[in-house]
């Protein structure tokens, strides 16, 4: 929680472990590195504005209008490591129920699955049928 955060000193700030920030239902980013926490305006901006999760999507130093940052710091500053996002219910629709496809022998199932193991600068982990969580990591933002 913020509060935990805003407890510790700024060398601790500078070398935080085990970063993780999530949203109930919609899924959480872990931070595989130490990340410094000292780079940020201030710590409530974590969540909404430099990590970003929404509904089949997330995010790090988002690239909106109002973003707080241009472009992320080099790799291995601030919050730009190696990083795993966790995104729930990214299940593909079958178009003429609207229902999400559970069955992995599903052709369309297979094709979604199969863009997902393709996105760009992205490593694939897995995707979890069942509740449609998609895991995969990212070794830095650019």
């Amino acid at each position: 929680s913020l509060d935990v955060l805003r407890s510790l000193s700024n060398t601790e700030l500078s070398a935080f472990e085990g970063l993780v920030v999530g949203r109930e239902g919609f899924g959480e980013v872990q931070f595989l590195e130490p990340v410094d926490l000292t780079t940020l305006p201030r710590l409530s901006a974590l969540l909404g504005q430099v990590v970003s999760i929404k509904k089949q999507e997330a995010s790090v130093y988002p690239k909106t209008k109002d973003a707080l940052f241009e472009r992320p710091p080099p790799a291995g500053e601030g919050l730009n490591v190696r990083t795993r996002f966790i995104i729930r219910g990214c299940w593909p629709i079958d178009k003429a129920t609207g229902q999400p496809i559970t069955d992995e022998n599903s052709p369309r199932y297979q094709r979604a699955v199969d863009r997902l193991k393709k996105t760009k600068h992205t490593t694939f982990e897995k995707f979890e049928a069942s509740t449609g969580t998609w895991v995969f990591t990212v070794d830095h933002f650019t």
